[in-house]
């Protein structure tokens, strides 16, 4: 046989294996209009790319915006891979960016794929190579009006997939048929409603359709190959916090029972059970794209990046991407509130930038926020858990979980590319539970690992045949989903410990009123600090922020003058406590009731007004802080709020503790929790105190040495700061790590401890000594400053710079936090 035949061999045991597909690629080039559709100025034209086959159309994808371009737009964007079969219909429709009012059409081309693909020489094209058509130009029309041409370019390639004969296939008798479409989640996917006949819950699986999800059928294809291979023994763990994955399910649509029957990916349900469900989208990760992978083009990518460094990902190592079951205080703060009007889906867009630069301290405090819920009575609390006792059993199981999911990650001995994968953090806000059910509340209690579209599952066979340049790939993206991971079980661990944590008392608590802003940091107006004690209906003198009395000549000073009004807060505060079998021996219940004469800080709007929210923030002697927020009111200088706060007191202070030593993690002895798990910010910043002055927050302000400097000179550090020597840190820290190491049979602590350098892991690692990366052991001793630099750069929360810190570029660290560079 020759090697020509042999090629031909190979090629037609790969096609009669149907191991490959062959997928179009679409690049929209560019366009040449003939007409302006801008009324003044110049247009800013963009295309988008419609799907349509017989039974159903989508948008395939979206250009950017050529700014500026007129009438001739060059965009050179390439639409993901997609699987044809000849008789689909590509839909390009070119609008005019506006940004008020809505965009204007410019025209739309339609082509068939068959025409696209016109000329193949010998058919269909080999799988081992792709093969590129000339470029088409398409006329454009509006209104059966000649309004330009687009130029498009085709390519075929063969996108390797899944055997069709091994996917796993779900026996369609098992559910009832047909099935009704559910809508949209996240991205474009529909999903539909499945109803089992008999066994679990009718509602436990939902069905996701395949032609929107081919990739990620892949990956739970290979998971479950990985659970019967024993070289993949270090993946086990992590299995257990994927979904459900049942197979493909192939049915009817209700209302299309005459068309062709959908391939639906059967997954588990996370609504089957629950009430009322409440769930975060956390995207994991500092970098979420990269050009090339998976179908991601360079502009794409280069998008992507762009919003990786402006969210919360450059801070912290992932960003909050959805929040369904929003508690009434988030809802209430209007993304549009200062741009006035928009339309809903502008709306939408808004409120999912607010909630990307949502820090994890903010994010984690209206996940437990359960004001909407009636708090029960003293006799109801015998047969009825608080508020409080809910949310604490509730982060005390995200603790345990996430903690195992750290450890997890860290055995898996194979680096993962797992590139814009999320983490579902969730539990049913419907009702209080009952006591006697905590158990139950527990096991609707979610902290899942999902979003696979963009995601590898690595092996120790893949691995050992990819390059040297793609398993340092690997490896550097294993180090962005680990370090975002560890980060997120760290914030967690600590919002309970300090919420959850005091068993003593507190000592004080403080209304701090701001001003919402929606394009811009609050508006700090004035506070009321008060003792934590019982206290019937109290109305208390506001204390005025003193930037006011500057404010366009002094707004404040002139209200209180000229017209004697006087900023006034009322409040009750009573103790509620707890059945001797509650894990809470009690609450603070702190009602804050009213404000009036409240500041104008919006001067812009006619007449001047305010949109006020409360923060209620509790302190104890031991360190402890409290941080819950109200709802805002919208242009109101007199606003009801008639909220209640439940400040709690624990039983025992050991909780915490249980909760890691179950995961395999044992905190140091001689070391107190509350100095590894201190508040996210200072007293006197929270409360703005003198020296304490509120700075947007910033990786020059955090992480400079002057600025640590200056807060250890003038006392602004907390207690278990100043009294927390460098070296017990870095001990308590090492003990950390070998512990859970040593309970999970570990034995490469040097790859621990890299994870704990949290999302900016390879920014570091080129800069540390010698030792740091060679083993966890060796870090005490060979490095002094490792774990000051370190904390300085958790508390990077974004990249924007401070006012009035002239000298530094947005978005670079000080010397403080040497190697930690976002963008």
């Amino acid at each position: 046989m020759t090697e020509s035949e042999a090629g031909d061999d190979e090629i037609a045991q790969l096609e009669s294996s149907r191991s490959f597909q062959m997928s179009l690629v679409l690049k929209i080039m560019k366009a040449d209009l003939t007409k302006n559709f801008d009324k003044f100025g110049r247009m800013d034209p963009f295309a988008v790319v419609e799907w349509r086959t017989s039974d159903d159309s989508f948008v395939l994808s979206k250009t950017r915006k050529d700014w500026n371009s007129h009438m001739n737009p060059v965009w050179e964007h390439t639409c993901r891979p997609r699987p044809f079969e000849g008789n689909e219909t590509i839909r390009i429709e070119v609008f005019d960016a506006n940004m008020v009012s809505q965009n204007t059409p410019c025209g739309h081309a339609e082509v068939q794929v068959a025409e696209l693909i016109s000329g193949l020489t010998g058919g269909v094209p080999s799988p081992t190579q792709a093969e590129r058509h000339n470029e088409l130009k398409l006329p454009l029309k509006l209104n059966k009006e000649d309004t330009g041409t687009v130029v498009v370019q085709a390519m075929v390639v063969p996108i390797h997939k899944c055997k069709k004969a091994e996917l796993t296939k779900v026996d369609s008798s098992l559910f009832e048929t047909p099935v009704k479409r559910l809508g949209v989640s996240g991205g474009t996917a529909p999903f539909f409603k499945l109803h089992l006949k008999d066994g679990r819950s009718p509602s436990f699986y939902i069905g996701k359709d395949l032609s929107r999800a081919s990739d990620e059928v892949d990956f739970y294809e290979e998971v479950q190959e990985c659970r019967q291979t024993p070289s993949a023994a270090s993946l086990l763990p992590l299995f257990e916090f994927t979904f459900d994955y049942a197979g493909i399910l192939k049915v009817h649509e209700e209302g299309k029972e005459n068309k062709k029957p959908l391939d639906l990916l059967v997954l588990r349900n996370l609504h089957d059970g629950m009430t009322k469900l409440r769930l975060l989208d956390i995207k994991i990760g500092q970098k979420t794209a990269q050009a090339g992978w998976q179908g991601k083009s360079r502009a794409a990518a280069l998008r992507q990046a762009i919003i990786d460094g402006h969210t919360n990902s450059a801070g912290e190592g992932f960003r909050l991407e959805g929040f369904d079951g929003q508690p009434e205080t988030l809802k209430s703060l209007d993304p549009l509130l200062d741009l006035g009007h928009g339309s809903e889906k502008m709306a939408k867009k808004a409120m999912r930038i607010m909630l990307q630069r949502m820090h994890a301290a903010t994010m984690l405090l209206y996940l437990v926020d359960l004001q909407d819920l009636p708090p029960p009575s003293q006799v109801q609390l015998t047969n009825t858990l608080s508020q409080s006792e809910m949310a604490e059993i509730v982060l005390h199981e995200m603790v345990r979980r996430l903690t195992r999911l750290s450890i997890a990650c860290v055995k898996c001995s194979v680096p993962q590319k797992w590139i814009g994968s999320s983490v579902a953090l969730g539990f049913d806000v419907g009702e209080l539970t009952k006591r006697g059910e905590e158990e139950q509340l527990r096991e609707k209690v979610i902290v899942s690992i999902f979003d696979w579209g963009r995601s590898e599952l690595n092996t120790l066979e893949k691995h050992a045949d990819l390059s040297a340049a793609d398993q340092a790939d690997r490896h550097e993206y294993w180090q962005y989903y680990v370090g975002g991971i560890m980060r997120l079980s760290l914030e967690v661990t600590r919002a309970y410990f300090q919420r959850f944590g005091n068993a003593g008392t507190w000592d004080s608590v403080a209304f701090m009123i701001y001003d919402f802003d929606s394009m811009s940091e609050n508006d700090f107006m004035g506070k009321v600090e008060v003792p934590l004690e019982e206290t019937k209906e109290m109305t208390e003198h506001v204390t005025f922020n003193p930037r006011m009395n500057r404010l366009a000549s002094g707004v404040a000073s002139f209200q209180r003058c000229c017209w004697k009004k006087k900023a006034k807060l009322t409040y009750s505060i009573e103790w509620v406590s707890h059945p001797s079998f509650s894990r809470l021996a009690g609450v603070w219940r702190v009602k804050l009731i009213r404000a009036v004469n409240l500041p104008r800080e919006d001067l812009m709007m006619i007449k001047g007004s305010s949109d006020p929210l409360v923060e209620v923030i509790a302190h104890s002697a031991d360190g402890f802080c409290f941080r819950q927020r109200s709802s805002s009111k919208i242009r109101s200088l007199n606003p009801e709020w008639n909220e209640v706060f439940e400040v709690p007191v624990t039983r025992s202070a050991d909780t915490l503790q249980e909760a890691l030593a179950e995961s395999g993690v044992q905190l140091p002895s001689d070391l107190e929790t509350g100095q590894l798990l201190p508040p996210e910010k200072t007293k006197a910043e929270m409360l703005m105190e003198a020296g304490g002055r509120k700075r947007r927050a910033s990786v020059s302000s955090l992480c400079s040495e002057e600025v640590v400097q200056e807060r250890k000179e003038s006392g602004e550090m907390t207690s278990h700061q100043q009294s927390l020597n460098e070296r017990k840190r870095k001990q308590a820290w090492v003990s950390l790590i070998t512990a859970a190491a040593e309970a999970q049979s570990v034995t490469k602590q040097a790859k621990f401890a890299q994870s704990w350098h949290g999302p900016h892991a390879s920014y570091q690692e080129s800069r540390l000594p010698e030792e740091v990366r060679l083993g966890a052991a060796r870090i005490v001793a060979d490095t002094e400053d490792v774990l000051l630099r370190r904390e300085n750069i958790v508390a990077c929360d974004t990249v924007w710079k401070v006012e009035g810190d002239e000298g530094k570029p947005e978005g670079e660290c000080c010397a403080a936090a040497e190697g930690c560079r976002f963008m």
